[in-house]
């Protein structure tokens, strides 16, 4: 009897009884010897878990190899992740499983490895494997060991560098949301993010209401920690291929580039370092982010966007005003003033002028004042889901002193003081109106005439007169148009220069036809009387030059120099006469009867009361644009200031049979066409 051992001596052997039958060579001889032999129980010692591969980046596959000393039947070897303290009732994924092989090494293949695993631990496990366990691809907390069951000693994941782009971390100092953040104040804005497998490009946008910058960092593959150069892209960049040579005032925004690689985990890590040395009001409404950018070449390059977070630079702004100007076309003053958060009291208002008819006119005048603010520039650039969420605060104040109506189209000559006042500050603006040629008015629209008296002929006024002289080639009218009666209450108040209107009467054109509307309204003030005569439905025929007139107690006449008004009307027509030349100048529009031989004149006439329509391209007696009447002269006026344009004429003398009347007149412009006839003459 002999004994023997198996896998080691350290196990508590039985004695078990067998029989060995040893048989002779001789077909009826049987030898055999009885033995008692020990076999040793399986048992299996604590696994040894190493990695053989382990990757640098996400996606790609690890080798481990899991050894252990001992000897069961049916091992099996698994593969387990888990947090760093799992309990009973933890899940524990089985990533994978092989079955020992007495001969080769255990070697387990991870074939996927997942994202975030940040926390997590690995381990393996030898057992005798069973037909329910070796399917399962969980196990329901860590099992307890035994002889047939050993665990491993965990060991921790290396950090993987991202095939796919990562969502950039963004941090600001201080923080955006902080409200003690002022003008003038200091903001700094860092941009990290993991580098890839392709060493995809690390972006940062910085757009306000007035600028944009965009900066890129490509990476750099040596050195622990190392600056790079930044590039500056232009706003339509994709994949920062588009460099522009467009960069930053370095005295406001200072922008660094580098690549740094963690101590601990030696993961590399991409920096962009943006510096706002002091915020101005080109910062309003910052919004800052930035984002990896993955270029996938699939014959054609396809841009995924993985940005950060938006975040918008509010700061507050004390009051103040940025611009006061005016504007000489739309006759207005504008106040443009800033203040965060928002003021909307502020105003425009008439402080002084060295002329009365300013003063009166800009009594007409209101102040307006307006919120705005500029839209971001390329607002585009923002992410898709945040690009509609943008809060654009309105931190500027538009104030503008503008006309109630828009009927006025001028402002008296002189020097006018106006002031804005915006959160308490005041800034004032001294203008100098100057005079217009003819400036247009609209015909239908309301216009003041003002009649002005100073100094001392105050005290001896008794009358006021308006006047209108109009200038022809032929001739030149002065007709009076009103007259006004004022009653002096000096001599009875204690208040000089007190005076009220004891009649005002038309004259003149005034009181041919239909009479125009007028109001009128007397002002006194210090040593100066102001007459307003507001003519309510003016027409293009009250086109001249008008005057004011005084007359004073000890027979003095004054009047000021004559001031041009220009009412535009949209009328364009013809006017087509006849006379007997030598015999009745009258010109008749009807049949004429005149003597064999007696000359007879035709004249056509085109006029028009709107200043930008004056060209004509036919004009003329014949119906034949190519042609002329005999005797027939037509002269242009279209680029003089009159209102007649073109004129045509004709002298026929009935005892020449060859020539032939004028019967139509045409005029075409390129809205319509005017005809005119007259009768053919009668002659006796």
């Amino acid at each position: 009897m002999s004994t023997t051992t198996v896998a080691g001596s350290r196990t508590q052997s039985k004695i078990i009884q067998q029989k060995v039958l040893i048989t002779g060579l001789t077909p009826d001889s049987v030898n055999y010897t009885v033995s008692n032999m020990t076999i040793l129980a399986p048992r299996i010692e604590e696994p040894i878990l190493k990695p053989i591969s382990w990757p640098t980046l996400e996606n790609r596959a690890a080798q481990f190899e899991c050894s252990s000393g001992g000897f069961a039947l049916q091992l099996e070897v698994l593969l387990v992740m888990a947090p760093r303290k799992p309990t009973n009732q933890t899940k524990l994924p089985v990533l994978t499983r092989t079955k020992v092989h007495p001969k080769r090494p255990n070697l387990l293949n991870w074939y996927e490895i997942p994202r975030n695993m940040e926390g997590s631990q690995i381990f393996c496990i030898v057992w005798q494997a069973n037909e329910t366990e070796s399917t399962k691809r969980w196990l329901l907390g860590v099992p307890p060991t035994s002889d047939l069951l050993k665990i491993s000693q965990p060991i921790e994941l290396p950090d993987l560098s991202p095939d796919c782009p990562v969502k950039p971390e963004l941090y600001t100092t201080p923080t955006p949301d902080s409200k003690s953040i002022r003008k003038g104040d200091q903001v700094e804005v860092n941009c990290t993010a993991p580098i890839t497998s392709k060493n995809l490009p690390l972006k940062l946008v910085y757009t306000t209401s007035y600028l944009i910058y965009i900066v890129c960092n490509l990476g750099h593959p040596v050195g622990q920690q190392s600056s790079i150069p930044c590039l500056f892209v232009a706003a339509t960049d994709k994949s920062c291929n588009q460099v522009t040579n467009v960069s930053p005032d370095p005295q406001s925004y200072i922008v660094s580039c580098s690549v740094t690689v963690n101590s601990v985990d030696q993961k590399r890590h991409l920096w962009i370092h943006l510096v706002i040395t002091q915020l101005r009001l080109d910062d309003v409404n910052a919004h800052v982010f930035c984002e990896t950018i993955s270029l996938q070449a699939d014959e054609k390059d396809m841009t995924v966007r993985s940005p950060s977070k938006v975040e918008s630079l509010l700061f507050t702004i004390p009051p103040s005003i940025e611009s006061f100007r005016y504007d000489a076309e739309t006759r207005t003053w504008e106040c443009v003033a800033v203040a965060m958060p928002p003021i909307v009291s502020g105003y425009i208002r008439f402080a002084s002028s060295d002329t009365p008819h300013i003063a009166y006119a800009l009594k007409k005048y209101t102040s307006v004042s307006r919120q705005s603010s500029k839209n971001l520039q390329h607002k585009d650039v923002l992410p898709e889901n945040t690009s509609d969420f943008v809060n654009v605060q309105n931190f500027q104040s538009v104030i503008t002193f503008k006309p109630k109506r828009s009927s006025l189209k001028a402002l008296p000559p002189g020097n006018v003081l106006v002031e804005c006042k915006f959160g308490g500050l005041t800034r004032k603006l001294q203008t100098r109106i100057t005079t217009f040629d003819d400036p247009g008015r609209e015909a239908g629209a309301a216009y003041v005439h003002l009649c002005a008296v100073r100094g001392p002929e105050i005290t001896h006024l008794t009358r006021m007169s308006f006047h209108r002289v109009i200038r022809y080639p032929w001739f030149d009218y002065d007709s009076t148009l009103l007259i006004v009666s004022v009653f002096n209450w000096t001599d009875i108040t204690p208040n000089p220069g007190v005076f009220t209107i004891r009649e005002e009467k038309l004259h003149g054109l005034w009181t041919a036809g239909q009479w125009p509307r007028i109001h009128v309204s007397l002002k006194a003030g210090s040593m100066q009387l102001l007459l307003a005569i507001e003519m309510v439905n003016n027409t293009e025929f009250d086109t001249g030059e008008y005057y004011c007139g005084i007359i004073t107690t000890n027979g003095k006449y004054l009047y000021n120099r004559p001031h041009s008004s220009l009412f535009l009307g949209e009328q364009k027509n013809i006017v087509f006469a006849r006379r007997r030349l030598l015999k009745k100048p009258l010109w008749l529009n009807s049949t004429i009867l005149a003597d064999s031989g007696e000359v007879i004149q035709s004249r056509c006439i085109a006029w028009t009361t709107n200043p930008v329509n004056r060209q004509l391209v036919r004009f003329g007696f014949s119906i034949d644009p190519q042609r002329k009447l005999p005797n027939e002269t037509i002269r242009s006026f279209e680029k003089q200031r009159r209102v007649v344009t073109h004129a045509a004429e004709q002298f026929y003398e009935s005892a020449l049979s060859d020539q032939t009347p004028a019967r139509e007149c045409h005029a075409t412009d390129q809205y319509t066409e005017l005809t005119k006839q007259l009768p053919e003459p009668l002659f006796k």
